[in-house]
């Protein structure tokens, strides 16, 4: 990519790269870090026209997932709810964003961690009920340099 002064790396995270989850801390450690080295390679390959960026997807039908579900009962409509489409990923979905983001139509963006959906963040208040705030949307660049 050097030598042809161009190019273009899309990582995988998740919204755990972006926000915490309960009881899953190297999982969302992991993901953290990919923001991280996402942000860095931008900076470094910039320089020789190479683009980074990562996607960071909510929940999406995969056997991982498929797996989560079963093991807890309810887990999935509880989640649904904080996704205002209402539905999980599927492939395509992730597939399509990593494809926009390789394309030359976002050959401007670099070092941008992409959500994948709108998610909410459930902020429990005192009185045991939930009010949604969002957290982020595609397209939501975040500070480089942070």
């Amino acid at each position: 990519m050097e030598a042809q002064k161009s190019g273009c790396i899309v990582n995988v995270s998740s919204i755990a790269g972006i926000r915490g989850l309960p009881n899953q801390l190297a999982y969302t450690a992991s993901k953290h870090a990919v923001i991280g080295m996402t942000k860095t390679a931008a900076l470094e390959g910039a320089r020789y026209g190479i683009r980074v960026n990562a996607i960071c997807p909510v929940f999406t039908q995969t056997p991982l997932v498929d797996k989560l579900f079963a093991s807890v009962e309810g887990i999935d409509q509880k989640l649904l709810r904080t996704i205002p489409l209402r539905r999980f990923g599927e492939v395509e979905d992730i597939v399509n964003a990593i494809f926009w983001l390789c394309d030359d139509s976002s050959s401007f963006i670099t070092a941008m961690p992409c959500l994948i959906a709108l998610i909410l963040n459930h902020i429990q208040s005192p009185n045991e009920s939930y009010n949604l705030t969002p957290l982020g949307l595609c397209i939501t660049p975040l500070n480089v340099m942070s």
